[in-house]
């Protein structure tokens, strides 16, 4: 099976709490397809 890599841009400006919940939902990914 291939590796895919994947690039994400979040652009935030004084929304630190927001953030973390951005990239925590963003690792706790599940697709496969």
């Amino acid at each position: 099976m291939m590796d895919i890599n994947v690039s994400v841009i979040v652009p935030v400006y004084n929304a630190a709490s927001t953030l973390r919940k951005c990239v925590d939902s963003l690792l706790a990914q599940t697709l496969k397809d």
